[in-house]
């Protein structure tokens, strides 16, 4: 389908570029899959968008906004299969590889979370915005491996959820 034909085509240019550049052959294919896969669903070309709002009459922007939040992971996945190898089963000490992981899972909720601005309850703009920044410091953490990011990026987030928890008890 246009999927696979679009793969074929980045993975023409970008994934030996990429493995030229020092990332390992099963990272550079997936990063130009994830990459070339999810434009279907998002702009610019977004015709799974467009199909989606011709079918409920909806407004394309609005449509392809909706689009991309929900695949907002996949643009961070491509990054995640480079600096965090473990996630495509490549050797990785033990301690990078969980930190990593759990990185890479707390940086879809946090942006889940900013995005959909709901985890138990209705979040406020502040406890968007701080969502936002946890799941900015968990990436920062995947591309640096400062463990310090990692760290307060974890305090918040568990701050975050378990006020969240606490006012989803009171309601």
């Amino acid at each position: 389908g246009p999927a696979m034909t679009a793969y074929i085509l980045v993975s023409i240019f970008a994934a030996p570029a990429l493995t030229r550049m020092g990332i390992g052959l099963a990272q550079a294919h997936f990063f130009a899959m994830f990459l070339s896969v999810f434009s279907f669903v998002t702009p610019p070309v977004a015709v799974g968008a467009l199909i989606a709002c011709s079918i409920s009459n909806s407004s394309y922007f609005k449509t392809a906004m909706e689009a991309v939040k929900a695949s907002f992971a996949a643009f961070l996945l491509p990054f995640m299969f480079i600096y965090v190898p473990i996630t495509l089963l490549q050797p990785q000490e033990t301690f990078s590889a969980i930190a990593g992981i759990t990185a890479c899972i707390a940086v879809l909720f946090s942006f889940q979370f900013f995005f959909v601005g709901f985890v138990f309850t209705r979040c406020s703009w502040l406890e968007r915005l701080l969502w936002f920044t946890s799941a900015l410091l968990f990436f920062l953490y995947i591309l640096t491996q400062r463990f310090t990011l990692f760290a307060i990026g974890m305090s918040l987030f568990i701050f975050l959820f378990f006020g969240q928890w606490k006012n989803r008890k009171s309601d």
